[in-house]
């Protein structure tokens, strides 16, 4: 049996802004002083270096070689070819490509 993990997502989305909600009542807990200290932006700007040092030695080179030669060249451009046909009133790829009843041979 398979779980639906889509309600979950949103189940702790409200499960930490009820949380938050709730510290920040009764405990007086501000999560713009938390964000805003300088301890904190440090912090923040620490993982953010490194995050963006792991990617560009370990990742950038394969993400953009598929965004560029998967994505734009399979994908988006013929997206943008069958819209212009569309707007153009002609018939997309796949209706030039799929056999028709109209064009077959009677058996």
């Amino acid at each position: 049996m398979k779980k639906n993990y889509k309600k979950g997502s949103l189940r702790w989305i409200i499960y930490i802004v009820i949380g938050i909600a709730l510290a920040s009542f009764y405990f007086g807990f501000s999560v713009q002083d938390v964000v805003e200290n300088e301890q904190m932006q440090s912090n923040f700007s620490y993982i953010q270096t490194h995050i963006n040092d792991f990617y560009q030695e370990h990742l950038a080179e394969k993400i953009n070689y598929f965004w560029n030669d998967v994505v734009v060249n399979l994908f988006w451009d013929s997206f943008i070819d069958n819209m212009e046909r569309v707007k153009n009133g002609e018939p997309t790829n796949i209706e030039l490509l799929t056999p028709s009843i109209e064009n077959s041979d009677k058996i």
